[in-house]
């Protein structure tokens, strides 16, 4: 099991994007007229704001006395990867390539992808001292379904949609550049996360996975059934084995992450064991002689 700390992206951070922002940075000293967009940065992603009126001059965007002058419509398309949120999705035909300049001392082993529409995936890391430390192009073909020549030939192709990637050369302030290709059509993505790992223990067999869907799946007065389609959170149950020597070390690092986004590894082999989001609980049994100690762990994702 590994717990990743993310590393905050910010304007600084993110030092190029293909996906273009025709949104102004807002100004107390314009007018703005109907429909106008802006963004405002707020807790470090571009928040998109649209104007409802005519004349809009100092109403600041997300101030709630500016409710008849503003809509908040949320991240922009540039920054809707960065918000904290799977169902918000930067998106661009054909390609979307981002670079990302981690500052002088944060380190990033892992990066993890989700919402994903994309052929494939390249992921480049530059270090300062050392240069191109790594390149690695990742279809994003799912062969998961395929069992057999039947299979191969008439099972509809599926994608990956998510991506996580653990062995990263971690030099401090190393530049991160992705690019998501997929000629032709229109590419996808709702998180990224880059950040160091720790490593805690190992995980169990028995793991619990699954979804809470927020679908609503309803019968009207008259016997028909309607479907609305909503957002999902990941929910996984694992049980750890902890070494003694570290188990002060994990339970602070999980205290200090109680109410902060956290990307966690149940296993490197299934993506479906990977849950960016946060504890619901934890517990400690000491009870694995002569030096192990059992942690379970219940998680769920964001939305």
């Amino acid at each position: 099991m590994k717990i990743v700390r993310p590393v905050t992206i910010t304007d600084a951070v993110l030092t190029s994007s293909s996906v273009t922002e025709p949104e102004t940075l807002w100004s107390g000293a314009t007018t703005y007229g109907l429909s106008a967009a802006v963004y405002r940065v707020i807790d470090n992603v571009h928040q998109r704001f649209v104007s409802l009126q005519a004349g809009n001059l100092n109403k600041i965007p997300e101030a709630l006395t500016s409710s008849t002058w503003w809509q908040a419509t949320g991240a922009t398309n540039r920054w809707a990867c960065f918000d904290e949120t799977v169902g918000s999705l930067t998106t661009r035909a054909s390609s979307i390539a981002m670079t990302l300049a981690l500052p002088g001392t944060e380190r990033a082993d892992t990066l993890y992808l989700a919402g994903l529409a994309a052929a494939t995936c390249r992921v480049q890391v530059s270090d300062p001292l050392a240069g191109a430390v790594f390149d690695r192009t990742v279809s994003l073909t799912d062969p998961g379904g395929v069992t057999d020549w039947y299979a191969y030939f008439l099972e509809p192709v599926r994608r990956d949609t998510e991506l996580v990637i653990t062995d990263l050369p971690p030099g401090a302030g190393s530049t991160l550049t992705l690019t998501l290709t997929d000629t032709g059509a229109t590419v996808a993505l709702g998180v990224v996360v880059a950040g160091f790992s720790q490593d805690i223990g190992g995980t169990r067999w028995g793991a619990q996975l699954g979804i809470r869907d927020y679908s609503v799946k309803a019968d009207d007065a008259f016997g028909n059934q309607y479907v609305l389609e909503r957002a999902f959170r990941k929910k996984a149950s694992f049980a750890v084995v902890i070494d003694n020597r570290l188990l002060d070390s994990v339970i602070a690092t999980l205290t200090e992450g109680r109410a902060s986004l956290r990307l966690y590894i149940g296993s490197g082999a299934y993506a479906s064991t990977v849950v960016l989001g946060f504890f619901k609980d934890f517990n400690v049994e000491m009870s694995q002689p002569p030096n192990r100690s059992l942690c379970s762990l219940e998680l769920e994702s964001i939305a």
